[in-house]
């Protein structure tokens, strides 16, 4: 699971803590002016104290190299957030990934309690993997579904994931208001990570795909950001994001080595910053 930091606030509760497509934008709080981002440049400059960070109102996270060993980096996690984001009640259909693929009109497991009156169907118990230390927890979730769609989602979803090294939390709290679902949402994460040194960027960075942004109207010219020359993706129109579409209006995308460095711009007519601070 990559570390795409546009996505995390909206998807983190569906996904964990560091995963998801190029949808949404961290406020900026905390720019690093002593960010070298040719440290991209090469993954021979992964050497142990370098550190990524990622900074906004609603969202934390800090990415430390410990050791670098045997073509394998150690690193350190420590990230956290909550806020509030819009949702799709198209997800909380049965089987969709919203109700984390749970069939809740024909399920008859017992680890699920699931009751039923009239078309709002109510959820509580979950399920785990021990294999990977995963738990998935529905608390008192209310979905009310007509048999073709979803009009009404409230209550709750925790999600927790445990290794040797590394615990991450998810909550949930659902609610719908004029056919509007929002999620109010805590994560956090802390521990270690091991991964191949070709995999390190790619999972603390966002990196940035065109096919994200598929459907709106993306220019380009080169630009500067930092102590590095970039090029800079300008994105207006209609987004697909897993929790529906979204507008952007003149979205820009500092990218260097095909990650992206900073971000700015209009999402759904609330103006957003990102930046990636990276630096030994």
């Amino acid at each position: 699971m990559n570390g795409k930091i546009i996505a995390i606030i909206a998807v983190v509760i569906v996904v964990g803590a560091a995963g998801g497509g190029a949808y949404y934008f961290l406020k900026d709080k905390n720019k690093d002016p002593n960010s070298d981002y040719t440290l991209l440049d090469s993954n021979d400059k992964i050497v142990a104290g370098l550190t990524i960070k990622q900074t906004s109102d609603e969202y934390s996270a800090k990415y430390v190299v410990e050791t670098v060993a045997d073509g394998k980096v150690t690193y350190s996690i420590d990230s956290n957030g909550e806020g509030v984001s819009p949702d799709s009640l198209s997800r909380y259909l049965p089987g969709g990934d919203g109700v984390w693929l749970l069939d809740y009109v024909n399920e008859t497991d017992p680890q699920f309690q699931i009751t039923h009156e009239g078309n709002v169907y109510t959820i509580n118990g979950g399920f785990s993997y021990p294999s990977i230390g995963a738990t998935y927890k529905y608390n008192n979730l209310k979905i009310t579904y007509n048999g073709a769609t979803v009009t009404d989602v409230s209550g709750g979803l925790y999600y927790e994931m445990k290794t040797s090294d590394l615990t991450t939390k998810n909550t949930t709290s659902l609610s719908t208001k004029d056919g509007v679902l929002t999620m109010d949402y805590k994560t956090e994460s802390a521990g270690k990570a091991t991964v191949n040194v070709a995999d390190f960027y790619g999972e603390t960075m966002s990196d940035y795909d065109a096919g994200d942004f598929a459907g709106a109207t993306v220019t380009e010219k080169s630009g500067k950001y930092g102590n590095v020359d970039c090029t800079v993706y300008t994105i207006n129109g209609t987004v697909a994001s897993p929790l529906g579409p979204q507008v952007y209006k003149d979205v820009n995308l500092y990218v260097y080595k095909g990650f992206i460095i900073h971000g700015d711009g209009t999402v759904d007519d609330k103006y957003y910053k990102q930046n990636v601070s990276i630096y030994v």
